[in-house]
């Protein structure tokens, strides 16, 4: 995720031009391609538990990451594990939209965790946990203005993780009554609320869709530089 924030909120990105992330994970229980050099150490520090892989695909639906599956399809037991991860359509739909954010990095937190791979079987630090949003289109009669908010727990103690809905980038004031609240992960309506909270186990997420009868605010222009000037 951090490999592609710089293109993300820097407005690099967009239709025809995505920055990848790299293929998604989910699935994979062997070297790719088949009969390459197993390099990740073993299979505790190489492939994703259930949980991992869910936040794998969520992770690269708030970025707008192409979703290229590299699983052997083959591996029916396997398909039919992670088929409600891969076929979850409002994650998908999350990911497919674009109204000129690509998914951004909202927040983290300062303290530090060891992730045991992190590519080529090298281990590197992540904060403990994350937050990432995407605005999203709004729904006419519906929402003035919606986002995706996306929480990370990279951490392997259970967290409880709560993110006030107030600074969410594309996403209008909450008002009195709240913000619409939809868990994508559950498919599920929660009562509306100012915030969004879950209590995450090790490495897992919580994915929602929030909506609000206010507009966007517009964003302040920034003055150009002299060097940018004419």
């Amino acid at each position: 995720m951090r490999s592609i924030r710089k293109f993300n909120e820097d407005g690099l990105t967009g239709p025809g031009c995505w920055a990848h992330a790299d293929m998604l994970v989910v699935g994979v229980t062997s070297p790719q391609p088949p009969g390459a050099k197993h390099h990740c150490g073993t299979p505790e520090t190489c492939f994703l538990n259930i949980t991992e892989m869910r936040t794998n695909f969520g992770a690269w639906c708030i970025l707008s990451n192409p979703l290229i599956l590299a699983m052997d399809l083959r591996n029916t037991t396997m398909l039919d594990r992670v088929w409600p991860i891969i076929t979850n359509r409002e994650a998908i739909a999350v990911n497919q939209q674009w109204i000129g954010d690509s998914g951004r990095l909202h927040s983290n937190s300062s303290e530090l965790v060891r992730i045991p791979n992190c590519g080529s079987g090298s281990s590197c630090q992540h904060a403990q946990w994350m937050v990432w949003t995407k605005a999203l289109h709004p729904v006419a009669g519906k929402a003035e203005s919606m986002a995706a908010v996306f929480l990370v727990n990279n951490d392997d103690k259970v967290l409880n993780m709560s993110v006030s809905l107030a600074s969410v980038h594309g996403l209008g004031p909450c008002g009195d009554n709240g913000c619409s609240i939809r868990s994508v992960w559950d498919k599920q309506d929660l009562s509306s609320a100012r915030e969004v909270s879950a209590l995450l186990a090790p490495h897992d997420s919580a994915f929602f869709v929030v909506g609000s009868s206010q507009p966007a605010p517009t964003p302040t222009p920034v003055p150009p530089t002299a060097e940018m000037s004419v």
